[in-house]
């Protein structure tokens, strides 16, 4: 065999066991990390500045991730905007609002979806006072 044939095989072999590699088991803890990291799920793909909105090519299967807060940013991440899902969809394309005062999304930016933290019901109750004065 060809020293290029050897090369070649070494190589592709080498590509085989990184790529299977780390597919193990996820804790419950990381699992719920991952959940709080923001997510990419689309991109601007047209710009309706007369009424004041977007469209965004959704990323994936399925229907847009909910329960979060979104945004449009540049591909160098310097420019962000804030937008608004309105629920509206065709297909992969879905509508959004954004203020305009706060600057125009792109086309081409990086639509994310950032989720939100919720507290647990024992954490809201710690924070609840046990009595209040003049209430009996």
């Amino acid at each position: 065999m060809s020293l290029r044939v050897i090369c070649f095989a070494l190589v592709f072999a080498s590509i085989a066991l990184v790529s299977c590699g780390g597919r193990g088991e996820v804790s419950g803890e990381e699992a719920a990390e991952v959940k709080k990291r923001p997510k990419v799920v689309g991109v601007v793909s047209s710009i309706h500045a007369d009424k004041g909105f977007i469209l965004i090519r959704q990323y994936g299967p399925g229907d847009m991730p909910t329960g979060g807060v979104y945004s449009a940013r540049s591909a160098d991440g310097r420019r962000a905007v804030a937008i608004f899902p309105t629920g509206e969809s065709q297909g992969k394309f879905h509508a959004a609002d954004y203020a305009a005062d706060a600057g125009i999304p792109r086309v081409g930016d990086v639509v994310i979806m950032s989720p939100i933290e919720t507290e647990n019901s024992e954490t809201r109750q710690e924070a609840l006072p046990e009595n209040v004065e003049g209430e009996e």
